[in-house]
């Protein structure tokens, strides 16, 4: 590709007063164009690995401080003061409450465990 290039001419007169032409489109220029604050931003932050390693511990430190917040809030509590959790509470016997063996309940919405088995169908 050099090589067909080198033989190329640019038309006659191109050169005829170059360098007074770019010279004066220097001296005439206006001032650069006033940058928008995202402009600056950018361009002053860009390329920069400092700032984008502050940008992702800020953004670990916030996540962080919001999970820790959110485990020191009290579990919210039903009208009928009920506690609504995923797991039912202890038997009283488990947690020193009365030693005497009774039948437990379960919790309300909670099926025994071999209700929730599916039967085998090879058994039948």
């Amino acid at each position: 590709m050099l090589a067909l290039k080198r033989h190329e001419q640019p038309p006659a007169g191109f050169f005829h007063g170059f360098s007074d032409k770019i010279i004066d489109r220097i001296q005439t220029a206006g001032p650069a164009p006033k940058l928008t604050w995202r402009q600056r931003f950018s361009a002053e932050f860009y390329g920069v690995p400092v700032y984008v390693c502050l940008v992702g511990v800020m953004v670990f430190v916030l996540l962080v401080t919001g999970l820790i917040a959110s485990l020191r809030l009290p579990p919210p509590k039903s009208s009928d003061d009920t506690v609504h959790s995923l797991v039912p509470p202890p038997p009283k016997s488990q947690i020193g409450g009365d030693s005497k063996t009774k039948e437990e309940v379960p919790a309300k919405g909670v099926q025994p465990m071999s209700a929730t088995l599916v039967p085998d169908p090879g058994s039948k």
